[in-house]
């Protein structure tokens, strides 16, 4: 007969213990189910014993209806996970009935001592307490000055959307401004307004007060332009941040302070904007698309959301932006333009293929071993013998390499000419 569900958790626990208590180096990794229904007492003990342990997970289906005697042992459980000397990585992941809930002040007590907390993530947690509770959590964060990473997915406060709730989240990120390492930032709420508001001013002081902050990820917000602004604002002196994601409801505002930005920053090189309301439509796009003309360092750029069908003058503006932009590798829409969108992939392909390298250097010899590698697509092909024709010319010696005369052009025969001298160069340049 099959153990029921507590007790194959008492059982993972128990042979959690063991391992804990050998300290082999090895063992450094803990995934760990959590409930009111197992004993926690032999694997508290086993966790103040052990120095090698640098991850733990901790898993629970439910955690109903937590009283006096069980929040003692859990503060006392977490206490000691805490105080692992080696513990770098903590990860919580409650999933379950809406009555589970995870006290914030339990987090004070894991964090707090963890002194050497790289990465705390929060997945899918019903987050309660006071704004006291809250309050002294984010100063505890803000007293963990090595923290690299933190990652919230699916989570919700308790109560958030009531008058009195609704800037605890920013009360947290102001105090992540503070932490000299941190690098990655990761906040996706349950659904709108389930972690409370962030303020533009709490965006400008994370971006202008993490040296090292490098990814920057804000879902389930919407923005409206105040906070766009001042993200863009910050965005045109920042040398650090490396990707940025958040929803938007993008207005005239917006979308004329992301223009002003995008050819004056130079380290954004991923920009996800996820548009409920993209007020302007066609004006917009053609102006971001004249903006990413002068950005040097985008290689992913996203629209999506419901922003509307694209119209053909909008997607054309991106198509010339592509003639222009060396450095996109992928451009995404809500839609497509059938007729546009094979001459938009040739340009995204060739800028894969390093075709800003190309261009800044010259080199036939580079533009050979880009042809060879796009052998299989022609039009990336015809693209780069029209940059450098002397590739075609009758009978140079270029970079060492003999070349024959191919009249190169869109028919067949061209085609097939033309791929005859390819082979040709493979043989001779290999």
């Amino acid at each position: 007969m099959m153990m029921d569900s507590a007790h194959e958790d008492q059982s993972i626990l128990r042979k959690a213990s063991f391992k804990l208590r050998q300290n082999h180096k090895s063992f450094q990794r803990m995934y760990l189910p959590l409930s009111d229904m197992v004993d926690l007492t032999d694997i508290s003990n086993a966790f103040s014993r052990n120095t090698t342990v640098k991850e733990v997970s901790l898993f629970s289906d439910f955690l109903d209806g937590i009283d006096e005697n069980w929040m003692i042992t859990l503060r006392r459980f977490f206490g000691q996970i805490g105080q692992i000397p080696s513990l770098e990585v903590l990860k919580f992941d409650y999933i379950g009935s809406t009555g589970d809930e995870l006290p914030i002040s339990l987090l004070s007590t894991v964090v707090q001592p963890a002194s050497k907390l790289r990465r705390l993530e929060l997945s899918c947690c019903q987050l309660t307490g006071t704004p006291d509770d809250f309050r002294a959590f984010s100063r505890i964060l803000r007293e963990h000055q090595q923290l690299r990473q933190l990652e919230v997915y699916g989570t919700y406060m308790c109560d958030a959307e009531l008058i009195s709730w609704p800037n605890q989240l920013d009360v947290i990120v102001t105090e992540l401004a503070e932490i000299e390492n941190l690098e990655d930032i990761h906040i996706t709420a349950l659904d709108f307004n389930s972690l409370g508001k962030l303020s533009h001013t709490t965006l400008t002081s994370l971006l202008n007060g993490c040296p090292k902050l490098k990814r920057l990820v804000l879902g389930e917000f919407e923005f409206n332009d105040e906070h766009i602004i001042a993200m863009a604002t910050s965005l045109e002196k920042n040398r650090n941040l490396k990707e940025l994601s958040f929803g938007c409801r993008l207005g005239t505002l917006g979308t004329g302070a992301l223009v002003k930005m995008l050819p004056l920053n130079t380290s954004l090189e991923i920009l996800h904007i996820h548009v409920s309301t993209l007020d302007g439509g066609e004006d917009h796009h053609v102006a971001l698309a004249c903006a990413l003309k002068g950005n040097t360092t985008l290689t992913q750029f996203s629209l999506y959301g419901t922003t509307g069908k694209m119209t053909h003058k909008a997607h054309q503006a991106y198509a010339d932006m592509l003639k222009l932009n060396y450095n996109l590798q992928e451009l995404e829409f809500q839609d497509e333009d059938e007729a546009l969108q094979p001459l938009m992939e040739m340009y995204l392909k060739l800028n894969r293929h390093g075709r800003g390298k190309l261009m800044q250097t010259g080199k036939s010899r580079d533009y050979i071993l880009t042809i060879l590698s796009l052998r299989d697509n022609l039009d990336c092909i015809f693209h780069l013998l029209s940059l450098y024709p002397a590739l075609l010319a009758s009978g140079p010696s270029i970079d060492g390499v003999e070349f024959e005369r191919v009249e190169w052009s869109n028919n067949i025969r061209g085609i097939k000419r033309k791929n005859s001298a390819i082979e040709k160069l493979e043989r001779q340049i290999v």
